[in-house]
């Protein structure tokens, strides 16, 4: 990806394809963006802060069992505090500080028995009361509090730029969306913040005193400069989609619930026509070999019409409406039309799927299945990534083939490890 050696202006350059274009996943976009915005800020504390709760609980079975003993003494629930770094870095960060923000009250209370016990290490002693400091701290209540609020809009935006069906048009229009939400916590406190009001009251917070109580006009500056930070940050990292002139901006066209009503059929027939040639020009070394280009404005001014007037298209999301009007295209009537929409709606706008594809192979060739074959994997994968949900399978056809058809023999009852029999 990189501008200068990297594979797109290899490509580019080798292939005298000027054509091709560039796609960085939004995904990780969005990761990056916020990761941006909150660098050499607060944050940072809190997701030290995060991390030293997780590696106080991981593979401590001792400490994991005392905290769940307390919260049943004390009526709360302990939900095991997860690592905050990860590969989906919002999400990561939303469950660790959800989680943390729940068994607040079990983590503490265990922590201090934890601090006072002359039978643990001096060492692990002063390092839990520092992280107990760390968490009675009002300024840290209060910022997982406001982290909360920004990363449960920002998550909602990585799932949808997770999906396989992910599209220009929608991707843009959550990222405006979010963008807004966004603006409007800089003069409306989110959910989760009205909530601390509620929740603290002066310096006490779950029955516990909370230390160095800041001034709330301060945090709410701090508070807004995070918020224009990410935004700023949203509008830099995804210039080439929400802003100027490119083949993703023009690709916005093709989604049929932008387009103006069918009865201003002015509007409508003008509508998209100059980013129509703008995308004709771009891939015109390309179009020039599979489809007739002077034909495709004429095409194109019949397809709006002829998608306006169908009103069971307007719930359909806008490749199901473009692979129906392929299917029902029978006399080719739309053909060129069609190529270059489907030329477009082959961006790779998020390599989740390959992550996903990534995991799936991780989960079946392991340590006990390390030796099966490409094709065996393959298959494994096609059925895991592409078959139905588990609930819906009946595997009783394809058991009964094995069981009359296959060339080795059954051990039905024979298990990976233990006594066999």
């Amino acid at each position: 990806m990189g501008q200068r050696r990297g594979v797109i202006s290899l490509l580019k350059e080798e292939a005298d394809a000027d054509y091709i274009v560039s796609v960085w996943c939004l995904a990780h976009r969005l990761e990056l963006a916020v990761k941006d915005a909150f660098s050499n800020s607060y944050m940072n504390n809190i997701i030290e802060c995060l991390q030293n709760v997780y590696h106080f609980y991981q593979g401590s079975a001792k400490r994991n069992k005392e905290a769940t003993d307390i919260a049943e003494i004390i009526d709360e629930h302990f939900s095991k505090p997860t690592k905050a770094n990860g590969t989906r870095w919002v999400e990561h960060k939303l469950r660790a500080v959800t989680k943390l923000l729940n068994s607040w009250e079990v983590i503490l209370t265990h922590m201090s028995n934890y601090a006072s016990d002359n039978t643990n290490k001096g060492e692990d002693r002063a390092k839990t009361q520092g992280y107990i400091k760390k968490l009675t701290q009002f300024k840290f209540i209060w910022y997982l509090y406001f982290i909360k609020d920004v990363l449960s809009e920002v998550s909602r935006v990585s799932l949808l730029f997770q999906r396989d069906d992910i599209d220009v048009s929608s991707a843009v229009t959550k990222i405006k969306s979010t963008q807004i939400s966004l603006q409007q916590m800089i003069d409306h406190p989110g959910a989760q913040l009205q909530s601390f009001n509620n929740d603290v009251s002066g310096n006490s917070y779950k029955g516990q005193t909370l230390l160095s109580v800041v001034d709330l006009d301060v945090l709410e500056d701090q508070k807004n400069g995070i918020l224009n930070k990410i935004i700023d940050c949203f509008q830099s990292r995804f210039e080439d989609i929400l802003g100027g002139k490119s083949v993703f901006t023009a690709a916005q066209i093709f989604d049929h619930k932008n387009w103006p009503a069918e009865n201003d059929l002015p509007a409508l027939y003008h509508y998209g026509n100059l980013d129509l040639n703008y995308i004709i020009q771009h891939f015109q070394h390309v179009l020039q070999n599979i489809c007739n280009t002077d034909s495709v404005i004429t095409e194109w001014s019949d397809l709006k019409l002829y998608v306006a007037r169908n009103t069971h298209f307007r719930a359909y999301h806008p490749l199901a409406v473009w692979q129906r009007v392929s299917q029902e295209d029978v006399n080719n009537n739309y053909s060129n039309i069609m190529k270059v929409i489907h030329l477009t709606s082959c961006f790779p706008l998020s390599n989740a799927s390959c992550e996903r594809g990534f995991s799936t192979m991780k989960r079946i060739k392991s340590d006990w299945r390390c030796r099966m074959s490409n094709s065996t994997v393959d298959m494994l994968m096609r059925i895991d990534l592409e078959g139905p949900p588990l609930n819906d399978f009946n595997p009783r056809p394809f058991v009964n083939k094995w069981w009359l058809n296959g060339q080795r023999s059954k051990r039905p009852n024979s298990v990976p490890f233990g006594n066999r029999q």
